[in-house]
């Protein structure tokens, strides 16, 4: 009898584990559940707010394109301008020409050299003020010779080497057979403008993400919010590096650098490749407290359902 009571007892010990047993069964789904779900709400937000920023970036580009060629087109016919000047000046205004005048006029003008060939005698007069020599220019000169088909036409166009920016115009000389080649030189990030500005901008723009964001033209960083990684190459930047694989711009993939996993996108804006980099720490934030919350409330449940079997037993156990 006493057997049969012992066995009856663990029966119902048993019996009074099967609610907990479930209850925590179900919590693990419930959480494998939430996680899943916070996984993808964390990754499609993420991506929403990527996308966001590379298209604002993207835009940006475009905006200081427009710009940029706009300036360019100004100082072209800047340069053009004074060109002409010294042309009909050096058939009308001046006496003589010679390299002293040349100085005078472009230093007067602020450009940076005057050249002028001299088809019939060989000579060339110029001044450089960058150290440069008629030889510099000759293959330009000769280009512009044989393209000038039409007398009194100024040729004007921009070239860029060396991280500086060359604005120039040619034409026929009125007084001898022969070009007049004047040009500007200043730096290229200067120039276009495109550089600084983007850099300017993601310095001073809070994109709420607490991540990276980079802006190359495919050779070189023109522009971060992280100030090491201005003007560096890309292949010294590891991030980039990694990042450069995406195939599909827009897609969202995970790199890792130093030990630190992010969430990758890469876009393209004009010419400039854009790159943002958000620390999946930060970009699931939301689904590890979503997580911490539903533990805690599981624990409160389990220790909740534990503490009301023990007392329905004692209660129980004082009706024996």
């Amino acid at each position: 009898m006493k057997r049969k009571t012992n066995e009856t007892t663990k029966s119902k010990k048993r019996n009074d584990r099967l609610p907990l047993v479930g209850l925590f069964i179900v919590e693990l789904l419930a959480l494998l559940l939430i996680f899943i779900i916070g996984t993808r709400n964390a990754r499609s937000d993420s991506i929403y707010r990527m996308r966001d920023i590379v298209n604002y970036i993207g835009d940006q580009c475009i905006l200081y394109d427009h710009s940029s060629y706009e300036e360019s087109v100004k100082s072209l016919i800047r340069i053009s301008e004074k060109t002409q000047t010294f042309r009909w000046l050096s058939l009308y205004g001046f006496d003589t020409v010679d390299e002293d005048l040349i100085k005078l006029f472009a230093e007067d003008q602020r450009m940076t050299g005057i050249i002028l060939t001299n088809d019939e005698t060989g000579e060339n007069l110029f001044y450089c003020e960058d150290g440069r020599t008629a030889d510099d220019w000759m293959p330009i000169i000769k280009n512009a010779a044989s393209a000038s088909s039409v007398q009194n036409k100024c040729y004007t166009d921009r070239i860029i080497e060396g991280g500086y920016c060359y604005d120039y115009a040619t034409i026929e000389r009125a007084d001898h057979k022969g070009i007049v080649l004047c040009y500007f030189k200043q730096k290229a990030s200067f120039a276009t403008g495109t550089d600084i500005s983007i850099r300017t901008l993601l310095s001073g723009y809070d994109f709420a993400i607490n991540g990276t964001v980079v802006v190359t033209d495919g050779v070189n960083v023109i522009g971060s919010n992280d100030e090491t990684l201005n003007g560096v190459s890309v292949f010294d930047c590891s991030l980039v590096q990694k990042a450069r694989d995406i195939q599909n711009f827009g897609d969202l993939i995970y790199v890792q650098d130093d030990g630190i996993p992010y969430c990758a996108m890469r876009g393209k804006g004009r010419g400039y490749y854009i790159y943002v980099f958000y620390p999946m720490e930060t970009a699931y934030v939301s689904r590890s407290r979503l997580m911490a919350y539903s533990v805690c409330l599981g624990i409160f449940l389990f220790v909740s359902v534990f503490l009301l079997q023990q007392r329905q037993e004692k209660k129980r156990r004082m009706q024996e």
